[in-house]
């Protein structure tokens, strides 16, 4: 919730907290059955089928051969845990949930000892207190069990397929996707590690004239690139992944050949100076400005913060970023090759 009206602010406040620590759906199974699933029956009642809003969102989701594959290379990645389900829901899944295993998770994971509040502006903080003190006294606290495993390092590669589906009208000569994908850290990543690994990724797909974007598109395999740079999932470990969409299936190992070359490429001969000087820049101003088209400032903040937070780490760090960025950039001066 945001708003410059401070009023306004406070009553998007209580609503959020009672909806969230007071839903009607651990009560009302009719509310579970509408916003998950329920079976509905045709009109001339000759038809049973499955409905319901996040049932019907998800299906949305995996008919887009974009989003199930972004889902796939996650779980592909990280196979263990809590990282192989879909968050949203599968849709192949929803059906098989029940409202006593909503309520059961519910009371287990939504639950103040697992809840993170977040307030940004200049409203005073004792009254912040006063708000979430009304909702948040007379809880006892709890072990919630959240914590996520580190998944061990996978040092052979996988070749993963996944089927989708497509309109009976539509040609199958091009409609193939394909990406590369490495898990690049073992838990959360220090700030300086964060941000040296942004530079890596701004410098090869930062871009549309970036090194391996414009090797991806200059191929002709396929229409656009995709998944490009470091994954802004908010998971305890960062990956990086690339590729394309629109080529012929057959290409596959023809796009993941132009990927692995302009890796080769740039571990004998790094990059330019002038490109790794921009880089640095970019990476500067985006840290200074904290801007976005879309959210609010805070929100951004929060964004950036909770990374670190929901995994034990200080969530204070990421916004201090001017001592681990003035060390990245002595790094760069000193040593040309690092990059």
């Amino acid at each position: 919730a945001a708003s410059c009206n401070t009023k306004d602010l406070y009553n998007m406040v209580d609503i959020y907290l009672d909806a969230v620590l007071h839903p009607r759906a651990l009560e009302d199974p009719t509310v579970y059955a509408q916003e998950g699933w329920h079976y509905e029956l045709s009109a001339d009642r000759t038809k049973l089928s499955y409905l319901g809003v996040v049932l019907n969102e998800q299906k949305g989701r995996y008919s887009s051969p974009i989003g199930l594959h972004c889902q796939r290379v996650r779980q592909t990645l990280f196979p263990l845990g809590r990282y192989s389900h879909d968050c949203h829901g599968d849709p192949s899944e929803v059906p098989h949930g029940t409202h006593a295993e909503l309520v059961e998770f519910y009371r287990r994971c939504y639950h103040p000892s697992n809840m993170y509040l977040w307030f940004y502006g200049d409203d005073p903080v004792e009254e912040r207190l006063r708000l979430a003190n009304e909702y948040l006294q007379g809880y006892v606290a709890v072990s919630p069990d959240t914590a996520v495993a580190t998944h061990p390092e996978v040092t052979v590669p996988s070749l993963v397929r996944v089927r989708y589906a497509v309109g009976p009208e539509e040609p199958l000569e091009k409609k193939a996707v394909v990406s590369v994908s490495w898990a690049l850290t073992r838990q959360v990543p220090s700030v300086e590690e964060f941000l040296e690994l942004s530079l890596v990724s701004h410098l090869l797909v930062g871009t549309r004239g970036s090194s391996l974007t414009k090797a991806l598109t200059d191929s002709g395999l396929g229409s656009s690139v995709i998944n490009a740079g470091l994954s802004d999932d908010g998971l305890q470990q960062e990956y990086f992944s690339v590729g394309l969409k629109d080529i012929r299936s057959q290409d596959a190992e023809k796009v993941v050949e132009v990927v692995l070359e302009r890796i080769r490429h740039h571990v004998e001969h790094g990059f330019e100076q002038e490109e790794i000087q921009a880089a640095v820049n970019t990476l500067e101003f985006d840290l200074r400005e904290n801007l976005s088209q879309s959210d609010p400032r805070g929100l951004r903040w929060m964004m950036r913060c909770l990374r670190d937070w929901i995994y034990g780490h200080d969530p204070i760090k990421p916004m201090q970023y001017e001592a681990p960025l003035e060390r990245v950039k002595a790094k760069v001066a000193s040593d040309p090759t690092l990059f």
